[in-house]
């Protein structure tokens, strides 16, 4: 299963602006399914793209996580 990252967009109670936000991450075969769940079941989502890498906390290094 691939990892989508997804937005919000809302205001801000600091300053009254409209910012975005990073929502949930939703699990899926395709880009296309997570898009269909999350307008189904999360409707004020919006899917950012696929989750692909993430650096280690204590090494610095990307951990590639489409070869696992």
């Amino acid at each position: 299963m691939k990892r989508f990252t997804t937005s919000f967009k809302a205001i801000d109670r600091t300053d009254g602006s409209i910012k975005t936000f990073v929502g949930n991450d939703v699990y899926s075969d395709s880009q296309q399914d997570a898009e269909v769940y999350v307008k189904k079941y999360f409707p004020y989502l919006s899917i950012m793209g696929e989750f692909v890498s993430e650096v280690d906390e204590f090494t610095g290094k990307e951990i590639d996580l489409r070869q696992n």
